[in-house]
């Protein structure tokens, strides 16, 4: 048999060692190929098949470990007047991500990641016009984050109308073991430990209110508010409800607090000159949800206290129908939960301290109450210096005046 049509021994062994030199060579330089790529195509990329414009000055990208670090994105979007599409405008000076799983991203589209860095940001966002008319299913997007740091980011999100989401300035957060909820009736976010600074916050909680803060810290289980103020944002007429409430405190602290899926315990909460405000919005009945969603979360605090407070209550032509000039309140529990939310008082409460001055209550056109002090302990309530005054004559029925130096009612 003639073997000269096989190749020989040392020609194989040539071959072999040529085959895995290429390989090798393709493994090492395959992920700077693969950077050098991205680095020039990524932008063109976006640019193509997105309504957006990106530039970056700097781009790494490690197949090994899953870091992606981009340095100096600018986005802006390209058509500026088009509703339909969210208008994104800003520039970021760094975006890290760690341990990403590159493949999975790109063939079974699950996002996974250790940790996203974001530092000195500055984002203007307007979302687009939702159709009303428009069915789309909803796609549950697998993602998930297990650590979130983000510093020194300006942060201004508004709805197609221009109402607020969420704006706010020097923004600086860490986030630690994060784990989502898909259930809408819990809280969709829980973590560790988070560290938040920010200031000149403004969130739209809704169509009808908005929260404002000058300032923001949280840290270990301790979060405080400065010049807090949950502010009503459209004409009385348009909520359905019988009351508008605009409550503003010069500072809102939280201590040892815990946030899960199923519940937000704080242990201590103070109000410091707390001022609530009730305007009426003259509508005797409102219109009640058909099908409500049923609460499956718990909100349970104890040892809450307002200091230095005053209250307002208003009726729809501004006319002041009561106040509290100065009172403090000291409550010793509080829980909310799908139980509470059922009943009258949508929460129940146990021991509570009262100190309240200066009280004014309207009863009707023609009669009036003043008090200048109710203290109250649990049970027992005491009114120091009642008064109640006839404002005008009253053709249809009594009106009187009668006072007392104090009244007390004791358990």
């Amino acid at each position: 048999m003639n073997d000269k049509s096989l190749p020989s021994q040392p020609r194989r062994r040539k071959w072999l060692i040529y085959t895995i030199a290429v390989i090798v060579v393709l493994a090492v330089a395959f992920p700077f190929a693969l950077e050098f790529y991205l680095q020039r195509k990524l932008p063109d990329l976006v640019n193509d098949k997105t309504p957006y414009t990106v530039k970056i000055s700097g781009f790494k990208l490690s197949l090994m470990s899953g870091d992606i670090t981009v340095n100096q994105l600018k986005i802006a979007t390209k058509n500026t007047k088009n509703k339909n599409i969210t208008q994104i405008q800003g520039s970021v000076g760094q975006v890290k991500i760690t341990d990403f799983g590159i493949m999975k991203a790109l063939f079974k589209k699950s996002y996974h990641a250790d940790q996203l860095l974001v530092s000195d940001g500055n984002i203007i966002v307007k979302t687009d016009v939702k159709d009303k008319n428009e069915k789309k299913e909803k796609k549950k997007l697998d993602l998930t984050l297990n650590n979130l740091s983000i510093k020194n980011v300006t942060a201004d999100v508004e709805d197609a109308n221009g109402k607020p989401i969420f704006k706010g300035e020097n923004i600086a957060v860490s986030l630690t073991d994060i784990t989502q909820s898909s259930n809408d009736s819990k809280i969709p976010l829980a973590f560790k430990d988070p560290q938040i600074k920010a200031s000149n916050i403004k969130i739209g909680v809704n169509e009808f209110y908005e929260i404002h803060s000058r300032e923001v810290k949280a840290s270990k289980k301790s979060l405080k508010l400065l010049a807090f103020r949950l502010k009503p944002i459209q004409n009385p007429r348009n909520y359905n409800s019988k009351n508008i409430f605009d409550f503003a405190a010069g500072e809102f602290t939280a201590d040892d607090f815990n946030i899960s899926q199923d519940s937000l315990i704080v242990s201590k909460v103070y109000f410091s000159e707390p001022d609530l405000k009730v305007t009426s919005t003259g509508k005797q009945t409102v219109e009640k949800n058909k099908n409500p969603r049923e609460i499956e979360m718990k909100i349970g605090m104890k040892n809450i206290f307002f200091q230095n407070g005053k209250i307002t209550v208003l009726q729809q032509d501004r006319e002041k129908t009561a106040s509290v000039e100065h009172f403090n309140f000291k409550l010793n529990d509080i829980v909310f939960d799908k139980n509470t939310v059922k009943e009258k008082i949508p929460f129940r409460f146990t021991n509570h301290d009262i100190e309240a001055d200066n009280i004014y209550f309207k009863a009707d056109p023609a009669q009036a109450i003043r008090v200048e002090k109710i203290t109250s302990k649990n049970s027992d309530i005491i009114i120091d210096g009642f008064r109640m005054l006839a404002l005008k004559k009253n053709i249809s029925k009594d009106v009187f005046t009668a006072s007392a130096s104090q009244i007390r009612l004791l358990k």
